[in-house]
């Protein structure tokens, strides 16, 4: 296994592309019922101007169902705006989907905050444009900035343009985002949340159809992985769509160094135990 390239890998498998990774397209994604009940709820958001809470457990694909929802966007109506800071202050709030717009922020967040604003309005009453601000990795919104963000959000949420509010928003981040927006601080955005989305991990009948579907993208037969691996695949990974990859790749690099194209329960078990680190399994 050691020193194997990617090229190696593939042709052993007679794959012509990389199965497991992030990098599939959208259509080519598995969207299981959950993810396709996440899509339908988000889908009424935006096109509805709303505001939207989409939490789930870590890895579970929620990053990957923003990215489904996006790519689904008419460009000439839509105007997607992707915030993601591990420490999101009032002013990156503003900066980050300004820069995104091409517009260089001003230095004081009053100028900041009054450049998005008038952005906003110009998207909406001259391009004729919906604007969805997604700003994912919500959960993180803490520290000495935590009541100054939020009361940002508040704002972009109350926002008063007399064509109407042409911004729908969208908080994403892990379940512990809940214990933010229960907070009373909080209580202004909690009340005005008009769709919840939850993705939960999947169950067996769904990690069987992901891995097949990932195999398809590859070229791949689908017969690699035997029904006890997956089961195996399934248990280990409790749904988790990252770990079920980590978990798929290292069994498919095992099973190269075995010299065998069978992915068993055995191979699974193994590398599970000597490639994946303890704190994945002990989440």
């Amino acid at each position: 296994m050691n020193g194997m390239s990617p090229l190696d890998f593939l042709s052993y498998f007679g794959m012509k592309r990389t199965p497991f990774s992030q990098g599939l397209p959208t259509e080519q994604l598995y969207k299981s019922n959950a993810v396709q009940d996440v899509l339908a709820r988000l889908s009424f958001v935006v096109n509805n101007n709303q505001f939207a809470v989409l939490s789930g457990s870590v890895g579970c694909g929620k990053s990957t169902a923003l990215r489904i929802l996006s790519a689904s966007l008419n460009p000439e109506q839509f105007r997607c705006l992707y915030i993601s800071e591990s420490n999101l202050t009032p002013r990156w709030l503003y900066s980050v989907p300004l820069r995104q717009m091409g517009i260089e922020p001003k230095y004081y967040a009053n100028d900041v905050k009054r450049q998005l604003h008038e952005a906003l309005m110009t998207e909406s009453r001259v391009r004729h444009k919906k604007i969805v601000m997604i700003i994912d990795e919500a959960h993180l919104i803490s520290g000495r900035h935590r009541s100054e963000t939020l009361e940002e959000i508040r704002f972009l949420l109350n926002c008063d343009y007399d064509s109407g509010n042409p911004l729908s928003l969208i908080l994403c981040g892990q379940n512990e985002l809940w214990e933010l927006l229960n907070h009373e601080n909080a209580e202004a955005i909690a009340q005005r949340i008009d769709v919840i989305a939850r993705l939960p991990p999947m169950d067996q009948h769904d990690v069987s159809c992901y891995i097949d579907q990932h195999l398809r993208y590859a070229e791949a037969s689908c017969d690699l992985f035997s029904a006890q691996a997956v089961a195996e695949i399934s248990s280990v990974s409790g749904g988790i769509a990252r770990i079920i990859n980590k978990i798929c790749m290292h069994s498919l690099l095992i099973a190269v160094a075995n010299q065998t194209k069978n992915i068993t329960a055995d191979i699974v078990k193994q590398a599970v135990t000597t490639e994946l680190p303890k704190a994945v399994l002990n989440r």
